[in-house]
């Protein structure tokens, strides 16, 4: 939704409840492509773009939503890795949007996260999940 639209739905709210929690959000326009990082331990393991109707696309195969591998630059390397530090994660996903400006936004941290997006890259990105998941496992048993 817009940020017309989100007035909208408070304002319905207000008239619905008395004590309204505080919702503190922005609208960022970013051309309805959300982003999604997936990294294991401290490597980047996938990277999708995803187009379609909404701000956030989801796993919605049958809505006509595209999703498309993408190159993670240094800088956004470093924002998702330093973001799954901060929330003590080795594996996660990182749904984040790019502003006109080109700024990054973090949506949210997903700590069990989905790698099938792109069907054709389910082995590979399986495949460096599973080379981590050894590779700690080594690691833990002094191995």
């Amino acid at each position: 939704m817009d940020y017309k639209e989100a007035l909208k739905v408070i304002k319905e709210l207000r008239k619905k409840v008395y004590i309204m929690p505080i919702v503190a959000q922005r609208y960022i326009p970013h051309g309805k492509v959300s982003f999604r990082v997936t990294l294991a331990g401290d490597k980047i393991i996938q990277s999708i773009a995803k187009y379609g109707k909404t701000w956030k696309e989801g796993k919605l195969f049958w809505k006509n939503e595209r999703y498309r591998l993408f190159k993670v630059d240094n800088r956004l390397a470093n924002i998702c890795k330093k973001t799954a530090k901060v929330f003590g994660l080795e594996w996660c996903g990182i749904d984040l949007i790019k502003d006109e400006n080109g700024d990054w936004h973090l949506i949210e941290i997903n700590s069990c996260p989905s790698m099938d997006f792109v069907l054709g890259d389910i082995n590979r990105s399986n495949n460096e999940l599973a080379n981590y998941l050894i590779h700690l496992n080594k690691k833990i048993n002094g191995k």
